[in-house]
């Protein structure tokens, strides 16, 4: 499910649902184009991978204490 929200003209706080993300994102752009402020859209991705909330990494732990494997490496 996506939610669209927007602050309408009425400046009160509105939210609107939808199933598919192509249509969350045409309303998006349909309410800027109208005018509208504060227009942002938003998901809870269940197909996420990381973890939420996680912030740091100490000793190579996450916050739960399973073990962080990710190493970035850049060559110059």
């Amino acid at each position: 499910m996506f939610k669209v929200y927007i602050t309408g003209k009425d400046n009160l706080p509105h939210s609107f649902d939808y199933e598919d993300m192509s249509e969350a994102l045409k309303a998006t752009q349909d309410f800027r184009s109208e005018g509208y402020n504060f227009v942002t859209l938003c998901s809870e991705n269940p197909n996420c991978t990381s973890l939420p909330g996680v912030d740091s990494v100490k000793s190579g732990l996450l916050p739960n204490g399973a073990e962080y494997g990710y190493v970035k490496r850049r060559y110059k």
